[in-house]
């Protein structure tokens, strides 16, 4: 039926049918069972071949225990999800029944700079961003009535996965095809076996399981005392701020030179307290680890901050090439002794320290923030000056610390050399061989860092 305006301009039609049905779209519309099992169905399907990937990626690096398993925690650092559950599932069958199980695995140190390694960090950030669509694929179906908006977003965002983000991670890999099948990877084998697991997507997993098959899993490089970690929601959905330099310091070479001078000096006034302590090697390790997760929780931005990554590369370069070599395992007075104490004296003044250079680093406020360093800097020397007579007999050379420290510090507003993947590798190596020492009596002391910080 057709209504017409006395104008003769205008045509209205009502709001019929047409051939019995509906024309109009109602973008509220709940979505049927049968489209949400197809939905599911490609959810499932996605899973599966992304996991591929992920064990493909296992095998190539199974030459390489501490490298492969060191991927693997990141690609479940939150475990808490279903697409999670799903790849530990995946990760733990391929390391214990495929790869350790037929004796494939090849114990060792951890190796940024390997071949394969630098090939997983080429495709880490095409695992990362699939992973985390993933996510959200999962979290729009766990509720099982959704709108037909909703579901025209599905299907897009799984067509923009198959066709584009997965093509590009499997021609990453493609290339070192030829090693991942002659260290045993077999795509037809392994399929049916991780299409079963993903099958149970939205059936969930026990809680107590998944912290079975994460320890089983990451034990023999974390140790046994280690215990997957939950974040809370609000810890785990803040975004961390991108690390921006001021621009101040594209224009001033006088400020680039002052924060290299800032951070020579408090670095080596934290290498005197090391040395300080260095008859009571644990007492070392958790004045570093404090200082650290003190600085890097403060600034929230520990991944690409040049200020906590020199700090960290300090400690390391000291704790590895002075003080560990020529004290082995010392075990003094503990946090109980005078030297402990001069050190918690001074801790205040190191946070301080660090933090001001890191906000001198941002924003180049030169005329507050570098008084306010000169201030600690003085602090610091005041309060170290009670035990310079120790650290020097302890063998602390200033002028010979300060050649090395320097060089440490004068590539804080370069470009990276090394990938980002090889750069955290690295950090996690430093972490391990630094804060998870027998010795070391706060208990799970490498948990907490990993906790506390986005290390990785």
């Amino acid at each position: 039926m057709e209504s017409k305006s006395t104008s003769g301009g205008v045509v209205r039609r009502r709001e019929g049918t047409l051939g019995g049905r509906s024309s109009r779209y109602n973008p509220y519309a709940v979505v049927t069972d049968n489209k949400y099992e197809k939905l599911k169905e490609l959810v499932v399907q996605l899973g599966v071949e992304l996991s591929l990937c992920v064990a493909e990626s296992m095998f190539l690096m199974c030459d390489n225990r501490n490298n492969m398993l060191l991927f693997c925690f990141q690609i479940c650092k939150k475990p808490d999800n279903p697409v999670s559950e799903r790849l530990i599932d995946v990760m733990h069958h391929v390391y214990f029944n495929e790869i350790m199980s037929k004796n494939r695995l090849h114990p060792e140190t951890i190796c940024p700079r390997s071949v394969h390694c630098g090939l997983i960090g080429h495709a880490w950030e095409d695992f990362d961003y699939l992973i985390r669509l993933m996510h959200r694929l999962a979290r729009f179906l766990i509720i099982n009535r959704f709108s037909s908006a909703h579901d025209r977003l599905l299907t897009m965002d799984m067509a923009v996965i198959k066709r584009k983000l997965m093509k590009k991670l499997e021609d990453k890999l493609r290339s070192a095809k030829d090693a991942s099948e002659a260290n045993g990877f077999a795509r037809e084998t392994l399929e049916p076996t991780i299409a079963e697991t993903w099958k149970a997507l939205f059936k969930g997993v026990a809680k107590a399981t998944k912290i079975r098959l994460l320890c089983e899993l990451f034990h023999p490089i974390f140790g046994e005392s280690w215990q997957p970690v939950w974040r809370r929601p609000t810890e785990s959905s803040t975004p961390r701020p991108v690390y921006t330099i001021s621009n101040d310091f594209a224009k001033q070479e006088e400020l680039r030179e002052e924060v290299v001078r800032f951070g020579v000096e408090l670095s080596l006034y934290v290498t005197e307290t090391m040395f300080l302590m260095c008859d009571d090697i644990p007492s070392v390790l958790l004045f570093c680890k404090r200082l650290w997760v003190a600085v890097g929780k403060d600034l929230n931005q520990p991944n690409d901050n040049p200020v906590i990554e020199r700090l960290l590369r300090v400690f390391h370069y000291v704790y590895s090439k002075h003080i560990k070599p020529k004290n082995g395992s010392g075990d003094g007075g503990g946090t109980s002794s005078v030297q402990w104490e001069l050190a918690m004296a001074c801790f205040e003044d190191f946070y301080v320290g660090f933090r001001d250079l890191h906000v001198f680093v941002r924003d180049g406020r030169q005329e507050f923030t570098s008084n306010s360093i000169y201030e600690t800097l003085r602090n610091i020397e005041e309060k170290l000056r009670r035990g310079k007579a120790v650290s020097k007999a302890n063998g602390f050379a200033r002028k010979a610390m300060e050649t090395e420290v320097l060089v440490m510090w004068k590539s804080v507003f370069d470009e990276p050399t090394m990938g980002l993947w090889a750069l955290r590798m690295m950090r996690v190596g430093i972490i391990i061989d630094m804060f998870y020492h027998p010795l070391l009596k706060e208990e799970n002391s490498l948990v907490l860092a990993f906790s506390c910080l986005n290390i990785m």
